[in-house]
């Protein structure tokens, strides 16, 4: 995770200071018309192809996609900087920067569906969220501004050219991931590619609605670049460097808002932060009428940015809830098309709102959309909060039982939404020695006695833990886990000594769960080889080196190394710098359970 992030940082700076150059290259070269009309002309076609991207991306193994996401846009930003140094025609260099925003095209949305099968907890999700939100504010101040200082002081194609080293680096840190295929390789709606998420949203109008906001704060971000060097050159008579500033304003608020989102992200409901958010963002926008100095241009510029953070943060959280995980890249790269959509609209009316209203009261018409928008889409985005799945209760009990711990968070996360709290007065008989049954069983609160008919007899109740007659069960302890995957006779009776509440999960939906996508992982718990079963359940419980997997399980290395090896080609497990973890993906198959001993 702390690789991908670090690499989302350097995309950020990359991203927005590439953009800036270009901006300024062609505003130097024909004002803010031939500004507008450049970046129309480059964001057109990822309009068009970001959808077809997203569906590109989801069928790769998600580290392969990000890592060469990475390399692409380091040889479209070196034909950039050829062609600003030979100082090519405008058209010429706008196909260089075309190029480069199609990859972009592809990156992000593989970033963003990539942060949920890499998060252990929906905390850990949030707080990637966040920090990716924080990137974003880094790149959106430090690009501009490094790129209007090595402007103003180099020229034009220097900052590209520092921008490819940079894009390297990012392709380096997000080798060997260790992230598989995303969709079930047997899913006809992800065979359908770019049409399955298309029409999933089309027959989604509350994701819609999300995706429509986010694409007007997208339509700021297109004019606001434009407009800010308008005002720094107009109102504020400065030259490269103050525009860098103006621009990279926004990025002081997206800094500030990503921290604090953090926090506000891992609310239940997500729809009011939106709202509000998005709203409030309008207020300084408003008020940039009125400023006539660097300082409170920038902090106005800052303020509004800071609640724009926040609406997004939420929005991409609320998103992923609502998403299922072999869906989430193609929903991003529709959001990603939305963007460049945005993006395109934000140039094309920025040149006439200069004209219209003068470079200091053209901010205001885009404060006022801001706030209406945001109000319209609010009956959509409460409908959309009020299915999402987020029950922390029920994801902070599922979690005390290790191979749940060890799923991916969107799977666990569509788990928790059919789970249900049931409460047993003492003397309640939960399940019957002999009975079939598909319930599994978590320990909330009480106690609870296990009673076997033979005092010789073991029964394997929990992922690797045995209860003889007379154990008793408390808060943590689960039992009963083989009936989420065979109908076996219950191998005790499990009574009630105190008031006690249970979690109950059916396998259906554990089933359910896991066909989103399947979990490889499974073949190795369910193997009729007792090592690899043994291996995949130590491994469940946390990543191990195989030294830690050899002490743990009391095994020879010659006997443990082919087995890992086996475990590893055929996908159940991965090995990443030493350590190995169970592989979370494509499931082909279920075979008998050799769980005993574990």
């Amino acid at each position: 995770m702390i690789r991908v992030l670090l690499a989302v940082n350097l995309f950020s700076i990359v991203e927005m200071g590439a953009w800036v150059s270009v901006l300024l290259y062609m505003f130097d070269r024909g004002g803010p018309t031939l500004a507008g009309l450049i970046s129309v002309t480059q964001l057109l076609p990822a309009v068009l192809l970001a959808p077809v991207l997203g569906s590109l991306g989801d069928r790769l193994p998600r580290g392969v996609a990000l890592s060469l996401g990475y390399f692409l846009e380091a040889v479209c930003l070196t034909l950039l900087s050829v062609t600003m140094f030979t100082q090519a025609p405008a058209a010429v260099v706008a196909i260089a920067a075309t190029l480069a925003s199609l990859v972009i095209s592809f990156t992000r949305p593989v970033h963003y569906s990539a942060l949920p099968m890499l998060s252990h907890s929906p905390t850990e999700l949030v707080r990637a969220n966040s920090v990716t939100g924080l990137a974003e504010g880094v790149g959106l101040f430090a690009g501009p501004t490094i790129a209007g200082l090595v402007v103003a002081a180099s020229g034009f194609w220097q900052f590209p050219a520092m921008c490819v080293a940079l894009m390297l680096v990012a392709c380096g840190l997000t080798q060997r991931l260790g992230l598989g295929h995303p969709v079930a390789e047997d899913d006809d709606d992800a065979a359908d590619g770019v049409l399955a998420g298309l029409r999933m949203i089309v027959h989604a109008p509350a994701i819609l609605a999300l995706l429509s906001l986010a694409g007007l704060t997208y339509v700021l971000a297109g004019s606001t670049e434009i407009l800010g060097i308008a005002f720094a050159s107009h109102v504020l008579n400065g030259g490269a460097d103050t525009s860098g500033v103006i621009v990279g304003a926004d990025g002081i608020g997206f800094i500030i808002g990503s921290i604090i989102a953090a926090g506000v992200a891992l609310r239940a409901r997500l729809a009011p932060v939106m709202v509000v958010t998005m709203a409030l963002a309008g207020i300084p926008l408003l008020l940039m009428a009125f400023a006539r100095s660097l300082p409170v241009a920038v902090a106005l510029l800052t303020v509004s940015a800071l609640s724009v953070a926040l609406s997004a943060v939420a929005g991409r959280t609320l998103l992923q809830r609502a998403t299922a995980p072999s869906m989430l890249a193609r929903v991003f790269a529709v959001q990603e098309s939305m963007m460049a959509l945005g993006l395109a609209v934000g140039a094309m009316v920025s040149p006439v709102l200069v004209a219209w209203r003068g470079a200091d009261g053209s901010y205001v018409p885009l404060g006022l959309a801001l706030a209406v928008v945001a109000l319209l889409t609010w009956p959509a985005l409460r409908t959309l909060d009020r299915d999402a799945i987020y029950r922390p209760d029920v994801l902070t009990t599922m979690r005390l039982v290790p191979f749940l711990a060890a799923m991916p968070v969107p799977n666990l996360d569509r788990l928790s939404r059919d789970a249900h709290w049931i409460d047993f007065p003492p003397g309640s008989i939960i399940t019957h020695q002999g009975d079939h049954d598909s319930t599994f069983y978590i320990v909330e609160e009480g106690q609870l006695s296990v009673t076997i008919n033979s005092q010789r007899a073991q029964a394997t109740l929990g992922p690797g833990d045995s209860f003889g007659p007379g154990d008793t069960l408390g808060p943590g302890d689960s039992f009963d886990e083989i009936a989420l995957l065979h109908d076996n006779p219950r191998p005790a009776t499990i009574t009630t000594l105190t008031t006690s509440r249970l979690l109950r999960i059916e396998r259906t939906a554990f089933e359910t769960a896991l066909a989103i996508p399947h979990v490889r992982a499974l073949d190795g718990l369910l193997s009729d080889d007792e090592l690899e079963a043994r291996i995949v359940a130590a491994l469940t419980r946390e990543p191990q080196t195989i030294n830690q997997i050899q002490r743990h399980l009391t095994v020879t290395r010659s006997a443990l190394q082919p087995t890992l090896d086996s475990l590893t080609e055929r996908g159940i497990i991965t090995q990443v710098d030493g350590t190995y973890s169970p592989h979370f993906g494509t499931r082909h198959h279920t075979a008998q359970p050799a769980l005993d001993g574990v």
